[in-house]
C-alpha cells in the first residue's frame, strides 16, 4: 500500500510536467503572446534554474538531517505548484493578452517552478527509501511510471479537447480547465504520497556534515551513478524532442489541431500496457539490458512512423514509441535506486543530492532540448496561427531524427560498456545491470 500511495504522486507530477514539457510552449505563444525564440528560452533557463535549484535544496536537505525535511518540502512545494499552474492558465483572461498579461503568467510559471523543484527533490528521493532493498527498485520504477502514464495520458486528452476548438476564446477558457484538472491532480496526489511516507526510516539517521565539494566527489567515484547521469542527460535532451515538438505539427502540418493531444494519448497507451511486461522483464534481464531493448525499439517506431506517416499504420509506431520510453524510465530510475545504495563504506554523498544532482542533469538537459527546439521551430518558420513555413517538414525530420540520434549513442555507450574487457574490470557491486 505504501508503494502505490507513494507512487500515485507520479500521476500529478506527470501531469504537470507533460504540460511543462508539450503544451507549456505552445499556450505562451499562442495564447500569451510572447514570441517562440523569447519562450523557448524562458522555460529554458527556468529550466536550468530549476536543475540548480534542485542541488541547492537537495544539499540543504541533507545537512540538516531532519527526518521529516522531505515531507516538508512536499507541504510547502505542492500548493504552490498547483495553485500557480493554474494561474498560468488563467492570466490571458484575468489580466488580458497585453505586457500585465504576459508578466502575470511568466510570474506564474516561475513561481510554479520553484513549488514543482521542491516537490520534485522530496518527492524522488522517497524513491530511495521506499524501494529499501534491490529487488524492490524495478517494481516501485514501474508502479511510478503506470502512474506517470495515466498522469500523462490524462494530459494528451484533455489536450486534445482543448484544441479541437476553433474559437480562441473558447480554447483559452478550455485551457483553465486543463489548468485547474492539472494543478488539483498535483495538490492531492503528493500530499497522498507524503501521508503514507511519512513513517518510513531514512537512509541515514546523521546529518552529512562533508562539504558539498566532497559530497559530490564521492558520488562521482561511483561508476554506475556516473553511467546513469549520462544516461539520463541525454534521455531528457534528446528523446522527448518529438513530443514537445506535437502541439507545433498537429497545427503547421497535420492540419488538425487535435491531433497532438490524440497522439500523446496513443503514447501513453502504449506506456501504460506495456509496463507489466517490462516489471517481469526486469525478473531475468538487468535493468541495462532492458534500456538497451526500450533505445531499439524507438528507433524501430520512429523510424516507422516516419515511412508511414500520414497513414492509420502510425498509430501502431506511436504505440511502440510509447512502450519504448515506458521501458527507458523503468530501468533509469532502478539503476539510480540500485547506484545510490550501491556506494561502499565511506563514500556518503547524502541521501538527497545524488537524486538532487540526478534532478538536475535531467533539467538542464531538457532545457537545452526546448531551446533547440524553439530555434527549430522558428527557423522552419512554423506559425502555430497560420501553418508551416516551407522548412516545415524539415522541422518533422529533425523531431524524429533527432530522438533517433540520442538513441544510438546510449546503444554505442551500451556496447562498449559491455565489452568483456570493461566488465572484467568493474568491481562486482558495480557490475552492469
Amino acid at each position: 500500500m505504501v508503494r502505490i500511495g507513494y507512487s500515485s504522486g507520479n500521476l500529478g507530477k506527470s501531469f504537470v510536467w507533460t504540460s511543462f514539457e508539450s503544451v507549456l510552449l505552445y499556450f505562451l505563444v499562442l495564447h500569451v503572446g510572447v514570441p517562440v525564440v523569447f519562450a523557448g528560452g524562458l522555460l529554458t533557463v527556468l529550466m536550468v534554474w530549476d536543475g540548480l535549484a534542485d542541488l541547492g535544496v537537495s544539499y540543504r536537505t541533507d545537512r540538516t538531517g531532519r527526518r521529516d525535511g522531505l515531507a516538508r518540502l512536499i507541504l510547502i512545494g505542492a500548493p504552490l505548484c498547483g495553485g500557480f499552474f493554474v494561474l498560468v492558465y488563467a492570466a490571458p483572461l484575468l489580466a488580458g493578452s497585453g505586457t500585465v498579461g504576459t508578466v502575470l503568467a511568466v510570474m506564474a510559471v516561475v513561481a510554479s517552478r520553484v513549488g514543482y523543484t521542491l516537490c520534485d527533490v522530496g518527492h524522488n528521493t522517497l524513491l530511495v527509501r521506499v524501494a529499501a532493498a534491490d529487488r524492490y527498485a524495478a517494481g516501485v520504477s514501474a508502479l511510478r511510471l503506470i502512474f506517470s502514464a495515466l498522469g500523462a495520458g490524462c494530459a494528451g486528452l484533455a489536450l486534445a479537447r482543448v484544441l479541437s476548438l476553433e474559437d480562441m476564446a473558447d480554447q483559452g477558457r478550455a485551457f483553465i480547465a486543463f489548468g485547474l484538472t492539472g494543478g488539483g491532480l498535483y495538490l492531492v496526489t503528493l500530499f497522498v504520497a507524503r501521508g503514507v511516507t511519512r513513517h518510513l526510516p531514512a537512509t541515514s539517521s546523521e546529518p552529512v556534515r562533508g562539504s558539498a565539494l566532497q559530497m559530490a566527489r564521492n558520488l562521482w567515484s561511483n561508476r554506475d551513478y556516473r553511467a546513469v547521469l549520462g544516461i539520463i542527460a541525454v534521455q531528457s535532451a534528446l528523446i522527448p524532442f518529438f513530443t514537445r515538438a506535437l502541439p507545433f505539427l498537429g497545427r503547421a502540418i497535420m492540419a488538425d489541431p487535435a491531433w497532438p493531444g490524440w497522439a500523446l494519448s496513443v503514447i501513453t497507451l502504449g506506456q501504460s500496457l506495456s509496463l507489466p511486461l517490462w516489471m517481469l522483464a526486469a525478473r531475468r534481464r538487468g535493468s541495462r539490458d532492458l534500456m538497451a531493448f526500450a533505445h531499439l525499439g524507438l528507433l524501430l517506431a520512429l523510424a516507422g512512423f516516419a515511412l508511414t506517416f500520414g497513414h492509420a499504420t502510425a498509430t501502431g509506431f506511436l504505440a511502440l514509441l510509447g512502450v519504448s520510453q515506458a521501458g527507458m524510465g523503468m530501468a533509469v530510475w532502478a539503476m539510480l535506486a540500485s547506484s545510490i545504495r550501491s556506494r561502499g563504506p565511506g563514500h556518503d554523498g547524502g541521501e538527497a543530492l545524488p537524486v538532487g544532482l540526478f534532478l538536475a542533469t535531467l533539467k538542464v538537459a531538457s532545457g537545452m532540448g526546448t531551446m533547440v527546439l524553439s530555434a527549430l521551430l522558428a527557423a522552419a518558420g512554423i506559425d502555430p496561427m497560420h501553418g508551416a513555413g516551407e522548412s516545415a517538414q524539415a522541422a518533422l525530420l529533425a523531431s524524429v531524427g533527432i530522438p533517433m540520434a540520442g538513441s544510438v549513442v546510449l546503444l554505442i555507450a551500451h556496447c562498449l560498456a559491455n565489452a568483456p574487457g570493461r566488465r572484467a574490470q568493474a568491481p562486482a557491486h558495480l557490475s552492469p545491470g
